[in-house]
């Protein structure tokens, strides 16, 4: 592999979504699917790092979670959507809050993040998982928030969860 910085700007990631798809397809299980945790194996393989790399450790976290967020488990789907979150400002640990809480599409809750409201959006102040209308507030927005514009988010979101609004203490001091 020639070493050239990634996406993050670090040498040694990936190219791009083709390079990342042609490796992963290279790790498949006996079905045809990427297997859980094969990060490790294209790091160790490799020597990759940067931000797709580090998106696509949490996509990979658990074969479920993979499925959801990539829509499947083929190296063109979970490509795709490695690279679709890595594109975003949030980082690894937000954009596993955003699965955990049942959350699709990026958009959305780039909004709320740059907002400082994404963790008090997601969780209640118990720390779990809000629900909307009985299902995870991730998947809420994500459904029905999708296209929406940024000020059209955080209406339907104050609207939704109430006083979630504001940002928590530790959101304001990642802003």
């Amino acid at each position: 592999m020639v070493d050239r910085p990634g996406p993050s700007g670090r040498a040694g990631g990936p190219a791009g979504q083709a390079e990342l798809a042609d490796a992963l397809r290279h790790h498949l299980d006996p079905h045809g699917r990427v297997p859980a945790g094969v990060v490790t194996r294209l790091v160790a393989e490799r020597g990759w790092s940067g931000r797709l790399v580090d998106v696509l450790a949490v996509l990979t976290e658990d074969a479920e979670l993979m499925a959801y967020l990539a829509g499947g488990r083929s190296p063109d789907e979970v490509a795709l959507w490695t690279a679709v979150w890595a594109a975003t400002p949030l980082s690894a640990g937000q954009i596993r809050l955003v699965a955990t809480a049942g959350g699709w599409d990026p958009e959305p809750f780039v909004v709320l993040a740059s907002a400082g409201r994404l963790e008090s959006t997601l969780r209640s102040p118990d720390g779990a998982v809000r629900l909307v209308g009985g299902e995870r507030v991730g998947a809420w927005i994500s459904d029905e928030l999708a296209t929406a514009t940024g000020a059209e988010v955080l209406e339907a979101v104050a609207a939704a969860v109430g006083g979630a609004g504001e940002p928590a203490a530790a959101e304001a001091d990642e802003r």
